[in-house]
């Protein structure tokens, strides 16, 4: 079997709390309930944490950052089409939220999407063209569509850009592989796996 491409994972993104000042009221309870649902997150248990982000966009329907965590913790869950949703609502509520763009791409990316995959990992690194994990994982998009060329194109930027990136040399390599380009195939799957890289081949 030949080797495989493999995307940034999503969710990878780290569960923060963003402090918001003046809470009062029911934003103060959706606070409580938005933290609530990030310690849950972390335990693992995604389903309250679900339930405890929804009751946080119950109390503040604008909560950005709760339809953010939100929509990561259903792509852990492989509820893709919830995830989108989410992911759009963020997008709708803070536009230049790059991240939101790249879960999104993401999880079109699970759902075999390619286009809308690199329709918004292009509007990430737009609005982030320091974002090395959104060029490897357009790349792999590139890569499942069958354009080799941009799909290394989009490898080599995000190793630009990073030059620890594991699996952007990985990548790389299946797509020089794919072109029968041997020794470069070669080249980069021994950085990959020299960077810690301990995927599938």
């Amino acid at each position: 079997m030949r080797a495989q491409f493999h995307p940034a994972l999503l969710g990878t993104a780290t569960l923060f709390v963003v402090a918001v000042a003046g809470c009062s009221g029911k934003s103060d309870e959706a606070e409580k309930a938005f933290k609530s649902g990030l310690a849950d997150a972390r335990k693992g248990d995604l389903d309250q944490a679900i339930a405890d982000f929804t009751q946080a966009i119950r109390l503040r329907p604008n909560y950005t950052e709760a339809y953010y965590v939100r929509g990561i913790a259903y792509g852990q869950k492989g509820e893709y089409n919830n995830a989108i949703i989410d992911f759009t609502a963020a997008i709708r509520l803070d536009p230049q939220d790059f991240k939101a763009y790249f879960n999104r791409g993401s999880a079109y990316g699970k759902k075999g999407d390619w286009d809308k995959t690199i329709a918004d990992l292009t509007a990430g690194v737009r609005l982030n063209p320091n974002f090395a994990e959104a060029y490897s994982s357009r790349g792999t998009a590139y890569g499942n569509k069958g354009d080799l060329d941009q799909a290394i194109a989009d490898f080599t930027e995000a190793i630009r850009v990073e030059p620890k990136i594991a699996i952007a040399y990985h990548n790389r390599a299946v797509a020089y592989a794919r072109m029968g380009r041997k020794l470069r195939a070669g080249a980069d799957s021994a950085e990959a796996r020299r960077l810690g890289y301990a995927g599938k081949p």
